[in-house]
């Protein structure tokens, strides 16, 4: 028996009209890699939540055509909103701090320059390329909104600014999923290679950021990262908690 193909999603910059549309640019690039044919089904989104299903009417390598069909809202996001600080690293490894925070369901990110950040701030094109890997993962896991990746920022105004509760990982501290309530929306702070150094550190327990845990083995920064936001849906999710 033949397997049903999977329809392939398309990202497009605004709410798309019922009727005939164009697409271009990389996405077009896209459909052409992934040989969409005319008659071929596809699934649009824009990022606020909604999907369209489209029928491709003109298959070219530089523009698809397709007929646009009835929105409908399709919300996959999880139960709460969490908000993931990371120190920053080396490109590579942000790279995939980004692609799996989109995948497990983040709200949003914001990369922290630290004093033992490797990495430093890399201007517009660093930010167009992140976003440009949110909309990739959103496009492979089927997220209909886009997490928010912010410009990275010094660590004081994450203390200040970011939502609460909120925890910072650190070796030895509690166990994290020990410590999760019935929150909404939370704030993960997670350090570069190397960690906070003891001033940041006080800094985020005087700012209200408890010490959380993530087990026994030290991890490298990303594999922290996915593992601090993967226990703490989890765990909620274990715990029934609704979006407020």
């Amino acid at each position: 028996m033949e397997r049903a193909r999977r329809r392939e999603r398309v990202h497009v910059a605004g709410p798309p009209a019922a009727g005939s549309l164009a697409i271009g640019g990389e996405e077009a690039r896209h459909l052409c890699v992934r040989r969409v044919q005319e008659g071929d089904e596809v699934v649009l989104f824009c990022g606020d939540g909604r999907e369209w299903p489209a029928r491709v009417a003109r298959a070219g390598r530089r523009e698809v055509t397709v007929e646009v069909g009835a929105g409908t809202l399709v919300d996959r996001e999880p139960a709460a909103r969490v908000t993931l600080a990371v120190g920053l690293l080396p490109a590579q490894a942000f790279d995939l701090v980004v692609r799996q925070a989109t995948e497990l369901g983040a709200a949003a990110l914001a990369p922290v320059v630290t004093a033992r950040s490797v990495a430093r701030a890399t201007g517009a094109s660093q930010l167009e390329r992140w976003r440009r890997i949110v909309i990739e993962a959103s496009k492979q896991c089927g997220r209909n909104r886009l997490m928010e990746v912010a410009p990275p920022v010094p660590l004081a105004p994450i203390l200040e600014d970011a939502p609460r509760p909120a925890w910072i990982a650190l070796p030895g501290a509690p166990p994290l999923l020990d410590q999760l309530g019935e929150a909404g929306g939370l704030t993960l702070l997670v350090g570069p290679e190397g960690g906070f150094d003891p001033d940041e550190e006080s800094a985020a327990r005087r700012a209200g950021f408890a010490p959380g845990g993530l087990g026994a083995s030290v991890l490298r920064a990303e594999t922290a990262a996915a593992a601090a936001l993967a226990l703490v849906l989890g765990g909620l999710r274990r715990r029934g908690v609704r979006r407020s």
